[in-house]
């Protein structure tokens, strides 16, 4: 039986296979902190329009009324209140959060202005009624 170069080709396809394999788990591992990341700025995202949420509330029932314009500062980032538009008895603002690192996201509340209390609250890429 001839058995000469048996063993090498067996050692390169089982080099082959680990490296394969290796690379996919690498590549797994950077998707996954890429995800992270970006989940992760998503929640800060988050936290900071909720607090300004809670900040406007207070505001409203502390003075009033609101600006038509405000900036709150957080730890994370800031929060920007823009009047939009008025339909009716509701005033809308827009909320844009943006963190020091520059990702931004928007919200929109509508604020019944006779009875000073936020009507509505919504989140996405268009707002308006």
């Amino acid at each position: 039986m001839n058995e000469r170069g048996y063993a090498y080709p067996i050692v390169l396809m089982c080099c082959f296979m680990i490296t394969a394999i290796a690379l996919f788990q690498i590549q797994q591992y950077v998707t996954d902190k890429q995800l992270l990341k970006g989940q992760v700025q998503q929640m800060k995202l988050d936290s900071l329009i909720h607090l300004a949420y809670s900040d406007v509330k207070g505001k409203l029932a502390q003075d009033g009324e609101l600006e038509q314009n405000l900036t709150f500062s957080y730890e994370g980032g800031e929060v920007t209140l823009a009047f939009r538009a008025e339909y009716d008895y509701l005033q809308q603002f827009t909320m844009i959060a943006r963190l020091h690192s520059g990702e931004m996201r928007r919200a929109w509340i509508y604020i019944h202005y006779h009875e000073l209390r936020i009507e509505r609250y919504e989140e996405g890429s268009m707002g308006g009624i």
